[in-house]
């Protein structure tokens, strides 16, 4: 969040992880501000 201390690893270990289960992450800047993050994992 804006204005807090934060190492900035968290999307690093999401993707990390998620790639673990070969899903992907998405990250895009949304126009009216913000982020908007999508996670996706394979069905079986």
């Amino acid at each position: 969040a804006r204005g807090s201390e934060g190492t900035g690893l968290g999307l690093a270990i999401v993707k990390r992880i998620v790639s673990q289960h070969h899903g992907s992450v998405v990250v895009n800047n949304r126009g009216e501000g913000g982020l908007k993050v999508q996670v996706s994992f394979p069905t079986k």
